[in-house]
């Protein structure tokens, strides 16, 4: 086998293998679109982030403190906490964050707020194995190694992928 365990080094991720290394978002975007994955990744063209967008990365961030909270401390974090640090995360993003047409900056970060209440009630009812794990996958059919960060393991040992992307 070409690959060992994924291995963490501080904040970089160690794959042995002789075979490339590719995201799983780099695969499903080549999968779509070879050209905007040549565009993306190999000539790198910059990304511009929406406020949809850190909507979506802010409603996961929540998401993936309360499972931490569940999973590291055994206990339930209150969703006005919950809320409170997916805004943390927002306000250190939005700097960064260009508006897009027809976007309001307190309407999508309102909406934010509402999601994650609504999501609420079914993340109470989770019982998370894991959160933001490593993964990596060697199929020798594969001309390339995938990695990626699972978002939660269920106890029935369901792989659960939040969607933050949010069409405008």
């Amino acid at each position: 086998e070409k690959v060992k365990p994924t291995k963490k080094e501080g904040e970089i991720t160690v794959i042995d293998s002789e075979k490339p290394v590719r995201s799983i978002s780099q695969f499903l975007q080549y999968c779509r679109c070879p050209r905007q994955y040549y565009e993306n990744y190999i000539m790198r063209a910059p990304r511009k982030t929406s406020f949809a967008m850190l909507c979506g990365s802010t409603v996961h961030k929540g998401a993936e403190v309360f499972l931490q909270e569940r999973i590291n401390r055994a206990v339930t974090m209150p969703l006005d906490r919950v809320i409170e640090k997916a805004i943390e995360y927002w306000d250190m993003n939005e700097p960064h964050t260009q508006l897009q047409k027809k976007e309001s900056k307190r309407g999508i970060k309102q909406q934010a707020k509402a999601l994650l209440a609504a999501m609420y009630p079914w993340l109470d009812k989770q019982k998370p194995k894991f959160s933001e794990e490593n993964l990596t996958l060697d199929d020798p059919n594969l001309p390339f190694v995938l990695r990626g960060i699972v978002d939660f393991v269920d106890e029935d040992n369901n792989v659960i992928d939040f969607k933050d992307r949010k069409s405008t």
